[in-house]
């Protein structure tokens, strides 16, 4: 799972490379599962880092969204990967979805397929109607400890799709939280060879940011460094996708992948936008229609 063609090591491929409780009438409007309190528990994981070289899904991941172009003679190209949250919103990373200029590319290149671990088939198929970027996004600087880096977009179907979402979780998880990343994304170390037809996990654990800080990469505010032991982590087709967290039964949305530490994936530590902090932002853009 991994990259793209910027130094950030940003894991897309191809080309494209306040509000605490919402309106009763906005959450029937668009189906949103943010705001449901859910009773935290101490669940057992068993952590089998993998994704580069990935581990097969063990189980569905219906909200799991992979984002497709007509590439290379292929109509579906999987290009990045989201999270459904409502049935018809989709939150992904910017760097997927933004042109040179960090402005929203045209949704009538993408469609989607989502509600199935494979994808080439089965769940269901949408196009995208409207991109909305994190406003401070800037795809050319250099991550900030100190300044929100916000690789975070959002984005609305043009219908509203029969697949459950996925519950953004309440609160950012604490360091040494497990967590699981999913994506579709390459599964060698040099970011080459063929993408995975079906969806790969790879179980990790949070870290504190100080560990990701330095170099050219670097962590922002509003990000969240988990680790990549051994020679696993996220690779070139994972960017946007899902880091999800298991509560009970349920498993909520942690962050969206963004970028690695390292110019070879499963090299180096892994960011990704806490998608929690951005909460307040995300609810906003789905009001607003």
């Amino acid at each position: 799972m991994r990259k793209s063609t910027r130094t950030l090591t940003l894991r897309a491929t191809g080309a494209v490379a306040g509000v605490a409780v919402l309106a009763t009438a906005a959450v029937a409007a668009s189906g949103t599962l943010f705001d449901r309190e859910v009773t935290t528990q101490k669940v057992a994981a068993t952590v089998s880092p993998k994704i580069v070289g990935g581990q097969p899904a063990d189980q569905p991941y219906p909200f799991a969204v992979s984002m497709q172009i007509d590439k290379n003679g292929d109509p579906n190209w999987h290009t990045c990967a989201g999270s459904l949250i409502t049935h018809q919103w989709v939150v992904t990373a910017a760097h997927c979805v933004v042109d040179e200029n960090n402005k929203p590319k045209d949704p009538a290149l993408y469609h989607v397929r989502l509600g199935t671990n494979d994808r080439y088939q089965g769940g269901t198929t949408a196009n995208i109607a409207k991109i909305v970027v994190f406003p401070t996004y800037d795809g050319n600087a250099k991550p900030d400890p100190a300044k929100v880096y916000g690789d975070l977009a959002v984005f609305k179907l043009d219908k509203a799709v029969p697949v459950a979402p996925i519950r953004i979780a309440p609160a950012s998880p604490a360091v040494g939280t497990k967590v699981r990343a999913i994506g579709w994304g390459r599964t060698t170390s040099d970011n080459t060879g063929p993408l995975p037809t079906e969806i790969r996990q790879l179980d990790t654990t949070i870290l504190a940011p100080s560990q990701c800080y330095g170099g050219d990469y670097g962590i922002g505010k509003g990000d969240l460094c988990f680790d990549t032991p051994g020679p696993n982590g996220t690779c070139g087709g994972d960017s946007g996708g899902p880091l999800i967290r298991k509560v009970g039964r349920e498993w909520q949305l942690i962050a969206a992948n963004s970028r690695g530490m390292s110019d070879a994936c499963g090299d180096g530590l892994d960011v990704n936008t806490d998608v929690s902090f951005h909460s307040k932002w995300i609810k906003q853009q789905i009001i607003a229609g």
